[in-house]
């Protein structure tokens, strides 16, 4: 019986340990998300709203709008009117 509980609560103990660190992770992933703008020509700087939007990435988001293709940016505040951030398509 000893023995029993010498090698079971080890794995509990380690599978409480992964599973919480996946938790983790996930919620980090999702802080990571942010919403996107294109400024067109002859537009306010980061008023049309593009779907992607991530800080962090390799492939660089774009948009296409009246046959033209914008890379979008990022502001981290609603009401700023610029966009400082270059946006990237999250996870793939």
């Amino acid at each position: 019986m000893k023995t029993y509980f010498k090698i079971i609560i080890p794995a509990i103990s380690i599978l409480l340990a992964m599973s919480s660190s996946f938790a983790t992770q996930e919620s980090k992933k999702a802080q990571l998300l942010v919403d996107c703008y294109i400024t067109p020509i002859g537009h306010f700087p980061c008023q049309i709203y593009v779907g992607c939007g991530s800080l962090t990435g390799t492939i660089v988001c774009t948009a296409i709008f009246q046959g033209q293709t914008y890379q979008a940016y990022a502001k981290l505040n609603p009401t700023d009117t610029v966009c400082p951030f270059i946006c990237y398509k999250p996870f793939p």
